[in-house]
C-alpha cells in the first residue's frame, strides 16, 4: 500500500505539475471555455508535446507510472479471480445445492463488481489521459464525463441486489410493503371454490353409495 501510494504520488504530483509552457498552452482555451484563469486553479496537466513537437518526458513518464501501477493491480486481480473460480468448483461439491447457489452468486457479483468500475471509471479516465498523444484538436465537456463517474457506487449496490436472489426477494418484499401491495386473492378463491366443489361431489357420491 505504501509503495503503491508513493508511486501514484510521484506520478501525479511530481511529473504532472503545471509549468510555464503548459499554462501558456492550455490557459487561453480554459479561459475561453470556462472563464477561469488556469494558473489560479489547483490542477494536474498532461501536455504530450512541446512547442517543437517533441514528446514531453515528465508528463509521459508520469502516465507510464500510473498505467504500469494499474496494470499490475489488474493482473493480480484477474489471477486471483481465475484461481478462486477454479478452486471454488472443487470446494462446492461438498456443500448443499442452496449453499452452492449462494457461493456462485457471490462469485458472479465479485466479477461484475470488478468489471463495472473498469468500464465506467478507469477506462474513461485513462482515455482522457492518453487523448493528447493522438495529436488531434478536440474539445468536449470533460466535467460531464467526470460527473458520470459518480454513478459507480450506485451501480455497485444494484449489482449485488440483482445477482443475490435473497437480496432481490428482500427488495421486492420491501416494495410491496411500502406501496401496500397485497397478493391477489383470485388464486386462493379459485382453489377454495374448487375444494368446496370437490367435497360436495364426494358427499354426493357417498350418499348415492349408501342408498344403493
Amino acid at each position: 500500500m505504501v509503495s503503491g501510494g508513493s508511486c501514484w504520488f510521484l506520478a501525479c504530483f511530481v511529473f504532472n505539475q503545471p509549468d510555464n509552457y503548459s499554462l501558456e498552452y492550455l490557459g487561453p482555451d480554459v479561459y475561453e471555455s470556462y472563464g477561469v484563469i488556469l494558473s489560479e486553479q489547483p490542477l494536474l496537466v498532461v501536455v504530450a508535446y512541446d512547442k517543437d513537437g517533441q514528446l514531453r518526458f515528465s508528463n509521459s513518464f508520469g502516465l507510464l507510472i500510473m498505467a504500469s501501477f494499474l496494470s499490475i493491480q489488474y493482473a493480480i486481480i484477474i489471477y486471483c479471480a481465475v484461481l478462486m473460480g477454479l478452486r471454488m468448483h472443487e470446494k462446492l461439491s461438498i456443500l448443499s445445492s442452496k449453499m452452492q447457489q449462494m457461493h456462485r452468486q457471490f462469485y458472479h457479483a465479485l466479477v461484475l463488481q470488478i468489471t463495472t468500475p473498469t468500464l465506467t471509471l478507469f477506462f474513461p479516465v485513462f482515455t482522457l489521459y492518453f487523448v493528447p498523444y493522438l495529436d488531434i484538436e478536440i474539445s468536449f465537456p470533460t466535467g460531464t464525463c467526470l460527473s458520470a463517474f459518480a454513478l459507480y457506487p450506485g451501480m455497485d449496490i444494484l449489482i449485488m441486489i440483482y445477482i443475490a436472489s435473497y437480496y432481490t426477494q428482500a427488495v421486492k418484499d420491501f416494495i410491496k410493503t411500502l406501496f401496500c401491495i397485497k397478493p391477489k386473492k383470485g388464486k386462493k378463491e379459485k382453489c377454495s371454490a374448487k375444494s368446496r366443489t370437490g367435497s360436495t361431489n364426494l358427499n354426493l357420491s357417498v350418499v348415492s353409495t349408501i342408498h344403493s
